[in-house]
């Protein structure tokens, strides 16, 4: 990609209106009447507590709104301020869309996998759990010839975590996911983080958030892959599709991404990112799937850091994974020094 362009507009419930973790669907029939319909998480400037999954719909892929009448978000957070929801994905099956997503607690390594349906994206049945795990996520749904397929990723997420492992299930229905299989994914250098899987003529294709080795999970950047059954995938080019822009938008990471495919080489990308003052928003790209054409969000307005937010976040990163320990107490004092501030900061922390 050789620019840049601005991310998409799309509304958060907070106000802040930063998102991350797209799952985006075309449905040639429409869903209650719109072909797009999108699952992300609020997260502005990483508060996670935010991060609870909403549906957006749309006619072209690119001016997005939420359904009247939908609650929003889909699910509301839990009293237990420690317990948050992320990392959304849709499924649409004779007339019924599935979002399925994951909740954790703050620290513990554990997650848990719920579903919860819609055949109108108002009323959604409560939520069922249908998988637990250490270090889930990222799952990837998808429904084939009446078949159940999932993949998600076991990994941590701290710096110089160097492995990860992707994961298929299978079965007949959602919650009777069995057959847990271990993948073949081979990112050179990089440790897979996040993954969208979906079926294709060619078999099941990938789109692979990575983070160099050594890094974390802040840092990644998108790759492509592809497997004729599933379990072994095979990047397409050792090279990400989409990498981090110096003073963009994107500065920092390419994150969760989603794709649909619209002719038999060329591609629609809708990908997170976020700047180095963790300003989280998702934007769309297009064409053959390692030469994506960027295609402008915002007509205007504020989509990056200042240089000194960025000079400030940057400096505190490194000096977070680069330093001794008692050195890192300086960090901190720096990267509140930056979360202080940023306006939109101080409008979500009151809310909530």
């Amino acid at each position: 990609m050789q620019s840049v362009a601005p991310p998409l507009p799309i509304s958060t419930p907070d106000g802040a209106n930063q998102c991350t973790h797209p799952d985006v669907l075309y449905l040639e029939d429409g869903f209650v009447g719109y072909p797009y319909v999108m699952a992300m998480t609020p997260y502005p400037f990483g508060e996670d507590r935010f991060e609870n999954p909403c549906i957006r719909v749309s006619h072209d892929g690119i001016a997005w709104t939420s359904l009247p009448g939908a609650p929003d978000p889909v699910v509301q957070p839990l009293t237990d301020t420690d317990w948050h929801w992320s990392d959304p994905d849709l499924a649409f099956v004779d007339g019924t869309l599935h979002l399925v997503l994951r909740g954790c607690t703050r620290g513990n390594p554990e997650a848990e996998l719920f579903v919860t349906t819609t055949r109108d994206g108002v009323v959604w049945t409560p939520l069922r759990r249908f998988h637990s795990g250490r270090h889930v996520v990222s799952p990837s749904m998808a429904c084939r010839s009446g078949h159940w397929f999932m993949w998600h990723v076991e990994a941590g997420s701290r710096a110089g975590e160097m492995s990860s492992r992707l994961v298929r299930s299978l079965g007949a229905d959602i919650e009777e996911l069995r057959d847990a299989t271990e993948c073949t994914l081979d990112l050179p250098g990089h440790v897979l983080w996040h993954i969208d899987v979906i079926p294709t003529e060619e078999g099941w294709e990938a789109l692979c958030a990575a983070y160099p080795n050594g890094t974390d999970a802040s840092r990644c950047a998108l790759f492509h892959a592809m497997s004729d059954d599933g379990i072994t995938f095979t990047a397409t080019d050792p090279r990400p599709v989409l990498a981090p822009r110096p003073f963009s938008w994107c500065s920092r990471a390419i994150y969760r991404s989603t794709m649909i495919k619209t002719g038999p080489t060329t591609y629609r990308v809708w990908y997170a990112g976020c700047s180095w003052a963790q300003r989280w928003q998702i934007g769309l790209a297009e064409g053959p799937i390692h030469r994506l054409s960027s295609v402008p969000g915002h007509p205007g307005g504020r989509t990056g850091d200042t240089i000194l937010e960025a000079v400030r976040a940057r400096t505190g990163y490194l000096a977070m994974h680069h330093t001794p320990p008692a050195l890192k107490r300086v960090a901190r004092r720096v990267m509140g020094s930056v979360r202080r501030t940023q306006p939109h900061r101080r409008q979500v922390s009151g809310r909530g």
